[in-house]
């Protein structure tokens, strides 16, 4: 039980980066001014795939992180980072009112 409980958790976990990887993508798009679209034809993507990137529904490989990033004018590394810094505020956003990490 406790072995199902762990997978769970990385689960959950992995989940929450692709959603901070994907905020982090959809902020820095904005930034710039760009739409999906755009940033689609400049990454070689589908529409579709940036959407669920952005979503943060499925796991990007490092080539889709590349592509992506040098259509945004950014490194990986900071794309990371940003989404790193994002990752408090979706874990946050995912507990139930008034709890904290530790289920408090």
């Amino acid at each position: 039980m406790a072995e199902k409980l762990k997978v769970f958790h990385s689960e959950v976990l992995d989940m929450k980066l692709e959603q901070a990887v994907g905020a982090a993508v959809r902020f820095r798009r904005k930034g710039l001014g760009m739409n999906q679209e755009t940033l689609a034809e400049r990454s070689g993507l589908q529409t579709a795939a940036v959407s669920r990137l952005e979503r943060g529904d499925g796991s990007p490989n490092l080539r889709t992180l590349g592509r992506i990033a040098a259509a945004l004018d950014i490194r990986v590394s900071q794309l990371l980072l940003q989404a790193e810094a994002l990752l408090p505020l979706i874990e946050k956003a995912a507990l139930p009112d008034g709890q904290d990490a530790d289920g408090k």
